[in-house]
């Protein structure tokens, strides 16, 4: 409850900034079509995005998508006489991004709510141990959810950079059930959570340096008792060209807890035949607990033509049990013009049930979208 008023005090606060200047605009609105578990969803998502200028260095900056698919839902049903397309009013607007800013030559701070761009990899960032990931969400599962709370970036003249935040209340993994009993974590001093990165060049190198101080946003059960267990870590990323073929890129990103566990990714991208391909080797998935951590191989490939992009990756994936299980997507971007966008893909997924994927077959399924950009 807490949360909700920090958040509604923080969005009333910058809707007025921004109506005592004149905001850039910009966003997208568009229909999405799913066919998952023998179940029809669709919906009209709108994402619009306000950043305005305040002056002496300071911005603001609101990013909010309104999704509404009862009105849809009802149509189709009355038109095609079938209740197949019946579903409850999932009208929902959500923030994503409300934070006020200050930039100068060597300094940037940023209060509210905002994304965490820790990580190399261009699929999953294992390193990004600061946001949760949401499992719920109808169309895009999983994502990372964006953080409330402070951020400070320091720039040196040697083109490096020092970034901490400070999280002060914590966000666990969003799921679309939960245990019956759960022991939440409140909004305390003890429990702030805090992450540092630093990042410099080292020859040809990004490198970067993180440590974490907070919790797994992934809960762990115990005698029936869902809880979320502390987390320190520290850990490191690169990115830079390959040692064996400097035309292709290598990246990696890792970091290792107080209890010795290890989660990160090492992976190689580059372009063959005009197709991007990569290959990456992972331990530990998005958003999986750290108390049951599994190795993955990834294999991708993106191949843009004029108008039409595909985009497509498999993963083999198996536990410390044996588990195994697998993920295949393919997908096609189509852009009949400059500000219009129409995608369809499938995504699949199977295995063990005890295994990650195979936990999140229910979850495959074909989609549509279609995206006006303004």
């Amino acid at each position: 409850m807490k949360k909700k008023f920090v958040m509604l005090i923080m969005m009333f606060s910058l809707l007025g900034v921004t109506l005592m200047a004149t905001p850039s605009l910009s966003g997208n609105a568009g229909y999405i079509f799913r066919y998952s578990n023998g179940k029809i969803m669709q919906a009209l998502r709108d994402v619009n995005v306000s950043t305005v200028e305040l002056g002496n260095g300071f911005s603001a900056r609101i990013r909010f998508t309104l999704l509404e698919s009862r009105s849809l839902s009802e149509f189709f049903a009355n038109s095609c006489d079938t209740p197949a397309f019946l579903q409850s009013n999932m009208a929902n607007l959500t923030f994503n991004e409300a934070y006020l800013a200050y930039n100068n030559s060597s300094l940037e701070l940023k209060a509210g709510r905002f994304y965490v761009s820790w990580g190399t990899s261009p699929l999953e960032n294992a390193i990004n141990m600061i946001e949760p990931y949401n499992f719920a969400d109808i169309f895009d599962s999983p994502i990372q959810d964006s953080i409330i709370g402070l951020q400070n970036t320091i720039w040196f003249d040697d083109g490096s950079a020092l970034e901490t935040d400070i999280v002060p209340v914590f966000s666990p993994n969003v799921y679309p059930s939960l245990p019956s009993t759960v022991e939440f974590l409140q909004p305390t001093l003890k429990n702030i959570q805090i992450g540092v990165r630093y990042s410099t060049m080292m020859g040809d190198y990004n490198v970067y340096l993180d440590a974490y101080h907070g919790f797994d946003h992934a809960f762990v059960l115990k005698n029936g008792i869902a809880s979320y267990p502390s987390l320190n870590a520290i850990g490191a990323e690169f990115s830079g060209p390959f040692p064996l073929n400097s035309d292709y890129n290598f990246y990696g990103e890792g970091a290792l807890t107080l209890g010795k566990k290890y989660f990160g990714l090492i992976g190689v991208n580059g372009f063959l035949f005009n197709t991007l391909v990569g290959v990456e080797f992972t331990r530990g998935l998005a958003g999986e607990s750290l108390s049951k951590i599994e190795n993955a191989v990834f294999l991708y490939a993106n191949k843009e033509m004029e108008n039409m992009t595909l985009k497509s990756a498999c993963a083999f994936s198996m536990n410390d049990d044996m588990k195994k299980g697998m993920f295949i997507s393919a997908s096609l971007n189509y852009q009949p013009m400059q500000n219009v966008s129409i995608d369809g893909g499938i995504n699949y997924m199977f295995g063990d049930p005890e295994e990650y994927f195979g936990s999140q077959s229910n979850e495959s399924g074909i989609y549509v979208k279609g995206e006006v950009y303004f």
